[in-house]
């Protein structure tokens, strides 16, 4: 008889040892569940921090050099916003050789040349590879002012040489260039120097951290764009 009763406690003790074994396991699982997430999303709200400091040094980048004419090659900008640290780094102009667009009849595309900082050539080639004429609209600003200071108008050739040459003062002036398809017809336009490139684009780049979080963000500022 007593035999039986201990049969009966050892058993009830495996049982309930299993049980708590169970149990235990059962709450080791939820709390290692319970730290992924937090841990997840901690590392989400960070990195959405991290990511809108890249964005507002991206904007304040923008606003340095499109309002106040900042040089590019000067720009450092250093800050925190909502406990995310920002920065950026290098400013690199978008250099090409040659720069082609196609218009349709009535369209216009104008280009700035307006970064303090970047390198320009002394002149520029306008072209019209179907040779159907076109015009160039050259505006000047002064340097000192930003306001409009002189214009001329130039009527592109239709034979050969077929293109318009456009020489500048970068010491004193900025400038930008309308060319106008009124052809009739659609029209591929060319502007190139007649050696060296150009810019005519901008790549920032800008980053965001919080704590161990890093994002990057590249941002283009472009400096054509057609009507």
């Amino acid at each position: 008889m007593f035999n039986n009763k201990n049969k009966k406690r050892g058993f009830s003790l495996i049982v309930v040892s299993i049980i708590l074994m169970t149990m235990f396991a059962g709450s080791l699982a939820l709390s290692v569940l319970v730290l992924r997430t937090t841990r997840g999303v901690r590392s989400m709200l960070n990195s959405e921090r991290a990511y809108y400091a890249a964005e507002t040094a991206a904007e304040r980048i923008l606003y340095k050099v499109n309002k106040n004419y900042e040089d590019i090659t000067s720009i450092s900008l250093s800050g925190s916003i909502n406990g995310a640290d920002y920065g950026n780094d290098t400013l690199n102009p978008d250099l090409v050789s040659s720069f082609s667009q196609t218009l349709a009849d009535g369209k216009s595309l104008e280009l700035s040349f307006d970064l303090n900082g970047a390198t320009y050539p002394s002149s520029l080639n306008i072209k019209n590879l179907t040779e159907t004429g076109g015009k160039v609209i050259l505006l000047a600003f002064k340097k000192t002012t930003h306001q409009p200071d002189n214009q001329e108008i130039y009527t592109l050739p239709t034979s050969s040489p077929s293109f318009t040459t456009l020489y500048f003062d970068w010491a004193n002036y900025y400038y930008k260039i309308r060319i106008i398809n009124d052809t009739g017809d659609s029209a591929i336009f060319q502007i190139y120097p007649s050696s060296g490139t150009f810019p005519k684009g901008l790549i920032i780049s800008t980053w965001g951290k919080k704590g161990e979080t890093k994002r990057i963000l590249q941002t283009y500022l472009y400096k054509w764009q057609v009507f």
